[in-house]
């Protein structure tokens, strides 16, 4: 099994689907699929954060993270969050 990690930078990925549908899915009916998407199509950025990325098995995708500047907004000295 041939295993690699792709920083994604394209917004027209269409991978960046896949990963919206894994978000929605796991945090639930509340998640808004279009406001997700649109976030994923607008943090792909190549020289500053957030960075998106996605571990591919056989060519097929199976899992994403990212690097983003904050997750606990009262706290913004901590950065980057994964």
């Amino acid at each position: 099994m041939k295993f690699e990690i792709k920083k994604i930078t394209d917004s027209a990925d269409p991978v960046l689907e896949t990963v919206t549908k894994w978000i929605c899915d796991w945090w639930g009916p509340e998640q808004n699929y279009e406001e997700m998407r649109d976030y994923y199509k607008r943090s792909v950025f190549d020289e500053r954060l957030p960075h998106t990325y996605v571990g591919y098995a056989d060519g097929i995708p199976v899992g994403t993270f990212q690097f983003g500047m904050g997750d606990i907004f009262v706290r913004p000295d901590l950065y980057p969050w994964l």
